[in-house]
């Protein structure tokens, strides 16, 4: 049940979920060093505390992590990076789920409520064809605080946006020439650090900014930055921008 704690332990038969109710839940789960824990297609995997990977976590196809809570903080930690075919975030808390290890997704990221947290180091990425539910890049409650990955040849809307200022502010880019591109990119909801302009510009906004940056290829591509509000990012005169 969801006040159960789980522990994977490292023994000969490796535990599956793959029986019984295609749904199941816990509490926190840890997975031992050395000890794997299978999810089997179809199943879905409902968390309600942290879920610690120093072992070895196997996603099948189809299958679904679901970080669901309404009071408290949630994390993905442990010592392995862990990869999740569906990843779904449902967390109603103030508090989110935060990346204190680096984590990726190669199917859909369901963003349904809360916010994700990463940094430089513990970062989320997704994989080739990978995609955010909802597709606008994520929604109000719900997108990433820090830096995203996303590798492929597709067409993507980044879920990100800034906690502390309660801002969603997703970045789009149109579909890069190899599956192997890498873009990375990350919302602030402060002034550049430099906001000089040259002759061929008007203004840069002092209220926030974006970055994106680009790995393994060369591969150039079309970005949108999207505001939410035109208030708060200081929009007054559209054909102006």
């Amino acid at each position: 049940t969801s006040t159960v704690d789980v522990y994977i332990p490292n023994v000969a038969n490796l535990p599956a979920i793959n029986a019984g109710a295609t749904s199941v839940s816990c509490k926190s789960i840890t997975i031992n060093s050395g000890a794997t824990l299978t999810l089997a297609n179809t199943y879905t995997l409902s968390v309600y505390g942290n879920f610690t990977n120093n072992g070895t976590f196997t996603a099948n196809s189809g299958s679904k992590v679901n970080f669901t809570a309404s009071s408290i903080a949630q994390s993905i930690t442990g010592t392995s990076a862990t990869t999740f075919f569906d990843l779904e975030i449902n967390n109603t808390s103030a508090t989110g789920v935060t990346l204190s290890q680096s984590a990726i997704v190669n199917n859909i990221l369901t963003l349904t409520d809360g916010i994700v947290f990463t940094d430089a180091i513990n970062i989320l990425t997704l994989m080739d064809n990978a995609t955010v539910s909802p597709a606008t890049g994520g929604v109000a409650g719900s997108y990433v605080d820090g830096p995203v990955k996303k590798t492929g040849n597709d067409a993507f809307v980044f879920p990100l946006g800034d906690f502390t200022d309660s801002r969603w502010a997703p970045l789009g880019i149109s579909a890069p020439t190899t599956a192997t591109t890498e873009y990375t990119a990350e919302y602030f909801s402060d002034p550049y650090s430099n906001l000089n302009v040259d002759a061929t510009l008007i203004d840069v906004s002092g209220n926030e900014y974006w970055t994106l940056s680009q790995a393994v290829n060369n591969d150039d591509v079309f970005v949108t930055l999207y505001w939410k509000n035109a208030g708060i990012s200081g929009i007054d005169d559209c054909p102006d921008l």
